[in-house]
C-alpha cells in the first residue's frame, strides 16, 4: 500500500465522499455531473443540470460537536443549492453523528469562527441545528472506505 501525505488523504476522502453522494442521488433518479476541476470554487457536483452541490466529508470535531472547514470554503458552502456533510465515524470513538449524511440549508446554517491549536482559522458548523437534516445512514462498506482516509488528530 502506498503511503499518502495528509493532503493526499484529505483529497481521497473528499473524492470518496462525493462518490457516496453521487450514488445516493443516482438511486433517487437524479442525473449527476461531477466538476472536472479539482479547484472548482462554485460546486463539487451539478444535479439534473440545474442544482449545485457541495460535499464535505469528515470525522466530526468531537469536542464541540461540529463539522469544520476553512474560511476559504465558506462562500462556496453558502452559495450552492445543497450542501452535504458526511460524518465519518472515528475508528476508536463513538459520536451521535456517526455514519450520517446531513443535508444542509446553505443560506440558513449557523456557524462560528475559531482558531485551532496550530493557529489555523476554521469555520465551525454545529451538527445539532435545524438547518442540518440527517437524510441517510451510510453502509458499512462506505464507512470502511471513508475511514481509510480520515486524518483527525483526535486519538
Amino acid at each position: 500500500m502506498m503511503i499518502m501525505s495528509k493532503e493526499q488523504m484529505m483529497n481521497e476522502l473528499g473524492l470518496s465522499g462525493e462518490k457516496v453522494i453521487i450514488n445516493m442521488l443516482s438511486e433517487l433518479g437524479c442525473k449527476i455531473q461531477s466538476s472536472i476541476n479539482k479547484f472548482d470554487n462554485r460546486k463539487d457536483l451539478m444535479v439534473d443540470g440545474k442544482y449545485t452541490v457541495e460535499v464535505k466529508t469528515q470525522a466530526p470535531f468531537f469536542k464541540l460537536n461540529c463539522f469544520t472547514f476553512t474560511p476559504s470554503q465558506l462562500n462556496k458552502c453558502q452559495n450552492v443549492d445543497v450542501l452535504y456533510f458526511i460524518s465519518v465515524p472515528h475508528p476508536k470513538f463513538k459520536h451521535f453523528s456517526d455514519g450520517w449524511i446531513y443535508r444542509v440549508e446553505p443560506k440558513n446554517f449557523t456557524f462560528s469562527r475559531w482558531i485551532d491549536k496550530k493557529g489555523i482559522p476554521r469555520i465551525l458548523v454545529p451538527i445539532k441545528q435545524d438547518s442540518l437534516i440527517a437524510v441517510k445512514k451510510i453502509n458499512q462498506e462506505e464507512i470502511s472506505e471513508l475511514q481509510k482516509y480520515i486524518t483527525t488528530e483526535y486519538k
